[in-house]
């Protein structure tokens, strides 16, 4: 039997998050926003954040292909932008706490304000998100239209402008082969689920649940909705989770002792590798293969990500970087996260 408590979702969930898209009335919408408007958005953004987290100075972020990734970043990349958005002009201001929220100026629109929370917090989320737009709109109101809602560059996004998300490990329905069938049921009651690390990687075993279309939706009524089959989900992944252990657990139990293996004598670690190995391992402490603390594995993930990383430790190397997470993950799977059998 899986070793889990039935209020907490942890277990399958890592993070949720809601965005927003907004657009002030006074600028003209991306493209074809001068400099002067471009300087206008961004100051009225760090005001925002300022005024939202009093004591708290937001970190500054020039987006391009050199800049370092988080969990979080990949994961709003993935859930709120369309692949074709244009990167005139990107700009990510970040508050770390708890929640974590950013704001992602002119990635398609003005302002891109997401919030994220650990497992299941999708409705703090959205207070941390509406805190951050209030915020926003008292430099200036926003584009708003009484038929459409929120004016965006893309119009999927009409009426609320606002994108729910779970970031979930589906370890069971992957291993059973149920991922597309719960793909189809989902997607028609206005969810997608789509695999979101690795893509080209069969195994993959990451997954993005999403709110889709909302024209004419309360924001709390799609919010719930989301939450609603999320909690589904969970129970379903759990079952055949349990199932896919009763078929082979010598096999399942190998690849995360292979895991924790790598992890405790590896010299040098990739981030990529290092999120594959992750995922082998959470399921393992969920079923009681090792002894440890699965929220306290999460937190150690999004700590060990380049963005962090390099926050931490300045402008480091990419080879040192991986020598870093290696040297963190040995002392980490020796000391707090052991094998529970041999």
């Amino acid at each position: 039997m899986l070793r889990v408590n039935e209020e907490d979702l942890s277990d399958v969930i890592l993070l949720s998050a809601v965005n927003v898209k907004r657009n002030y009335a006074d600028l003209a919408f991306p493209p074809k926003l001068d400099d002067e408007g471009r300087k206008e958005a961004k100051a009225r953004a760090k005001q925002a954040l300022l005024d939202a987290f009093p004591g708290l100075v937001p970190v500054q972020t020039e987006l391009n292909d050199e800049t370092p990734d988080s969990f979080e970043s990949m994961m709003e990349d993935l859930a709120f932008f369309a692949e074709d958005a244009p990167k005139l002009w990107d700009v990510r201001l970040t508050v770390s706490s708890e929640p974590r929220a950013l704001i992602t100026l002119n990635r398609g629109d003005h302002l891109n304000v997401t919030s994220f929370r650990k497992s299941e917090g999708i409705m703090a989320a959205l207070s941390m998100t509406d805190t951050l737009e209030r915020a926003l709109s008292a430099r200036a109101p926003f584009a708003f239209d009484e038929n459409w809602g929120y004016l965006t560059s893309d119009p999927a996004y009409a009426g609320n402008a606002l994108t729910g998300a779970y970031l979930m490990q589906l370890t069971g329905l992957q291993g059973m082969d149920r991922i597309g069938d719960e793909a189809k049921a989902l997607e028609q009651k206005g969810l997608i689920l789509h695999q979101v690390w690795n893509e080209d990687d069969e195994d993959s075993e990451i997954y993005l649940l999403r709110t889709a279309t909302q024209l004419g939706k309360n924001r709390f009524d799609v919010l719930s909705r989301l939450r609603e089959e999320g909690e589904a989900l969970v129970m379903r992944e759990r079952d055949a989770l349990e199932e896919l252990l009763k078929d082979d657990e010598e096999s399942f139990a190998d690849g995360v002792m292979r895991g924790i293996g790598t992890l405790t004598y590896a010299r040098l670690m990739p981030y990529d590798e290092f999120v594959t190995l992750y995922s082998m391992l959470r399921p393992g402490l969920i079923l009681g293969m090792l002894q440890g603390n699965l929220r306290e594995l999460d937190a150690f993930m999004l700590d060990m990500s380049p963005e962090r990383l390099i926050t931490q430790y300045g402008d480091i190397s990419e080879r040192e970087e991986m020598l870093l997470r290696a040297d963190a993950a040995r002392k980490k799977f020796s000391e707090d996260i052991k094998p529970n059998i041999l």
